[in-house]
């Protein structure tokens, strides 16, 4: 016996018409065909790209970063190289320098009657006393001391010349001689009142001679 064939119902036709068209229509929109000869690069091919793009800002950076290090580094040597220099510079001058407050090669003894100097070849330094520095007797009192270590120097021979400076007159002479407290002392005469010029010959216990000159004026 024979059975009759199914026979689709027009409902069910029509509903897979409708799912075919719906399928095709989203595959049409969808999809959309790259034209021949340009096709779309890979995506780790853009990435590749982008990477390269940045290598110019990231060299400049490091390049940048190399020389700030560098700028610091020879900022700290030359900073370095200055304090070695002024420490070395404030030691020898401590080694070499004579006392803190040096006195002069010549000075004039007005209106104070102390003056200090140094001799002529810087060894020793000279304090002179004139009292009362006036037009007559006066007492010369003479202390020496050496330049390099401000020691006393008290076995010394000391000779006084003074000479009328505003008239032409002869110098005189006039030892100095210990007087047993570490000075050296003598009297002399200034016989008028104006500049005088006071020379004095140190010869010390190693046989050499110093030289030191002081101006005094004296009132008249």
């Amino acid at each position: 016996m024979m059975c009759p064939e199914a026979i689709p119902s027009p409902s069910s036709s029509a509903s897979q018409v409708s799912i075919t068209t719906i399928a095709s229509t989203t595959l049409t929109s969808t999809e959309q065909p790259t034209a021949p000869g340009h096709s779309k690069p890979p995506q780790n091919i853009q990435s590749q790209w982008r990477a390269l793009s940045l290598f110019p800002a990231i060299d400049s950076s490091r390049a940048l970063a190399r020389i700030l290090r560098w700028a610091l580094v020879a900022g700290i040597v030359i900073l370095l190289c200055i304090g070695l220099i002024n420490v070395f510079g404030a030691l020898t001058g401590k080694a070499s320098a004579p006392p803190s407050h040096p006195a002069p090669r010549s000075t004039t003894i007005s209106p104070s009657r102390i003056a200090t100097v140094f001799t002529s070849d810087g060894l020793i330094t000279v304090t002179l006393d004139v009292s009362p520095n006036h037009t007559g007797t006066n007492i010369f009192t003479l202390n020496l001391n050496d330049s390099r270590t401000g020691r006393a120097i008290t076995n010394a021979h000391i000779s006084l010349f003074t000479t009328m400076l505003d008239m032409k007159m002869a110098t005189t002479s006039m030892p100095l001689h210990p007087d047993g407290q570490g000075h050296f002392q003598g009297t002399a005469e200034l016989s008028m009142g104006g500049d005088w010029g006071l020379r004095m010959l140190i010869q010390t216990p190693d046989h050499k001679l110093h030289e030191a000159h002081i101006h005094l004026l004296t009132p008249a």
